[in-house]
């Protein structure tokens, strides 16, 4: 089984028109936006649960020996500083960063930064993107250029545009495309339209990188156009377009992102539309059986927020059922990855005990492989899915993790 290929290209002959695509983007640069303006974030309390959680996850993400395995490492040392991002924990986050080897380090000090900023910090938060880019510096490695993208968003929100301009390299087409995603929510309203005709342009030049960067700056001008029928129409129009050239799973990623901005702007109508196409994708493509319930679920959770709740319980039931059926032809080290899906989408339905079964599912599935790396990633990983949905374990299930995070070891 196999998911049918995408129609967009990454042929070298795309790239020209992507240059062309880029100097439009460059040519709207003149509407430069105010300070992002700012207001002290509600305080938030992290529950002992969640501390548990992190500390096991940060356990298991550090016991991957950096060599050989410097990378994956790094990516769940990461994966733990967002978390404690997304809990309003930015300190232990920047702790997380320090201890990165390797561009992530510069990628989560850069998201640091953006919390910084819009906490009113802008002296810590352009210390911070120093940093970053100084992680970076001399190499001509890709990831020089996704930071770059990201350290400028945050210039953009400190109101300093010229710092941003000059941390981007000119030649770097997908990463403009996301930095102007990011000045898209920015920018005066009297700019927008300019934007729009860039991101129809990426979006035509059919380069992959390109033109999910024209998607994804048209969902950012949907949000900001709840009360301009006409921009929010256009917006409607190119995603409209844009989206069945995607691979199937993304096809249903940016449907239902779709869905949830128009849920946002108060178009739910449009929002069922969007919720109902990914759903006749999911019933009518060919997933391998591993990558049904991370693709099918948030198609739940979008239909909870849309007053469907029924609707949405009975296709996780559906999504359980499909995988407890072809479970024995996913890779053990795939398994884990449905499960959490599953648990957080009953975490957004409210339903806490169908979130425990999967969850508890998803830690027994994940210390299966006989090497200690999958099973770092899976236990590290799903106590992160724990704590972002805020779900709350019980004793025996948080005694199985401590367990299983003290076995690891040789083979990795």
């Amino acid at each position: 089984m196999h998911r049918p290929c995408h129609r967009l290209s990454r042929r070298p002959s795309t790239w020209a028109a992507g240059l062309c695509v880029l100097a439009a983007l460059i040519s709207t640069g003149c509407a430069n936006p105010a300070p992002v303006p700012r207001a002290a974030p509600a305080p938030q309390k992290v529950t002992e649960s969640a501390r548990i959680l992190l500390g096991e996850a940060q356990q298991a993400g550090a016991a991957i020996p950096k060599v050989p395995l410097a990378r994956d490492r790094a990516k769940m040392q990461q994966a733990v500083g967002e978390a404690w991002l997304s809990l309003g924990d930015a300190d232990q986050a920047l702790t997380c960063a320090r201890g990165i080897d390797g561009w992530r380090r510069a990628e989560l000090l850069a998201q640091v930064a953006r919390v910084r900023t819009d906490a009113g910090d802008a002296a810590g938060a352009a210390a911070l993107l120093e940093e970053a880019t100084a992680v970076v510096a001399g190499t001509d490695h890709w990831s020089h250029d996704r930071v770059a993208a990201d350290v400028a968003a945050v210039w953009m929100r400190l109101g300093k545009p010229d710092r941003a301009e000059a941390v981007l390299r000119p030649d770097s087409v997908p990463d403009r495309a996301r930095f102007e995603n990011a000045r898209t929510a920015l920018m005066p309203a009297e700019a927008l339209d300019a934007q729009a005709d860039a991101f129809d342009k990426a979006i035509a030049t059919q380069a992959f990188d390109l033109a999910r960067g024209g998607l994804d700056g048209y969902l950012t001008l949907l949000a900001r156009s709840a009360d301009d029928a006409p921009r929010r129409e256009r917006a409607m129009r190119a995603l409209d377009a844009g989206i069945p050239g995607l691979p199937v799973d993304l096809q249903v990623k940016y449907l239902i992102d779709m869905a949830n901005v128009l849920v946002d702007i108060r178009q739910t109508s449009a929002a069922r539309s969007a919720t109902d196409r990914a759903r006749a994708i999911i019933r009518e493509s060919t997933f391998l059986p591993e990558d049904v319930a991370p693709v099918g679920a948030p198609i739940a959770v979008a239909l909870a927020r849309q007053g469907e709740g029924t609707a949405a319980r009975a296709l996780l039931r559906e999504l359980r059922s499909r995988y407890d059926a072809s479970v024995a032809r996913i890779d053990d080290f795939r398994r884990a990855q449905a499960l959490r899906a599953l648990g957080e989408a009953w975490m957004a339905l409210g339903d806490p005990s169908e979130a425990a079964r999967s969850f508890v599912d998803a830690v027994d599935a994940g210390s299966l492989n006989p090497n200690a790396r999958p099973r770092a990633e899976d236990l590290c990983m799903t106590c992160i899915a724990m704590v972002r949905c805020g779900f709350t374990p019980d004793d025996a299930l948080l005694k199985r993790i401590g367990t299983i995070r003290a076995g690891l070891g040789d083979p990795w």
